[in-house]
């Protein structure tokens, strides 16, 4: 589905043509298989980028972008629409972003409302140093945002979860 959009010459230039039976191939090396294959892209996608200057900047260093000519970005845009519709978009995977997103908010609520009681005494000590609501908000956004995934389910779970605590 993704090499359809590959250009021949490009592909070959960068040893992408046998790239799907790579990432796809399952069996002995398979997962070696695969992160050579996505090493590759990675690679073939870099190297093939190049620097244009915008003249609307005054400084120098700011105006260089990294672009990509037209054969790898319309291939990088085929990889990304097929990620999107086979991994994606599976409801496995919008489940599990859901339950994130659910975590996260029954945490940034939860702590936000009770954040003297509730907080690690680092981060009462700067909510209760500031100024704003606002400014609470962040420090308790800044806290979550510094859980691993693992550590807010544990932490949801104990909050919200009987037999958890």
């Amino acid at each position: 589905e993704v090499t359809k959009h590959l250009d021949p010459k490009w592909a070959e230039d960068n040893n992408l043509l046998q790239i799907e039976k790579k990432l796809f191939k399952h069996g002995e090396n398979s997962g070696h298989n695969r992160k050579q294959a996505v090493g590759a892209l990675v690679h073939a996608l870099i190297t093939s980028a190049e620097l244009k200057l915008n003249e609307k900047f005054e400084e120098p260093l700011l105006g260089w972008n990294a672009v990509l000519p037209e054969e790898p970005l319309q291939f990088l845009k085929s990889l990304k629409e097929t990620v999107s519709r086979h991994v994606i978009q599976l409801n496995t995977v919008q489940a599990a972003t859901y339950r994130g997103r659910k975590v996260v908010l029954s945490l940034f609520e939860t702590l936000s409302s009770e954040a003297e009681m509730l907080l690690p005494s680092s981060f009462q000590i700067l909510w209760k140093e500031a100024k704003s609501v606002r400014d609470q908000n962040r420090i308790v956004c800044d806290y979550i945002a510094g859980m691993t995934d693992q550590y807010a389910n544990r932490f949801y779970e104990r909050l919200f979860l009987p037999g958890h605590g």
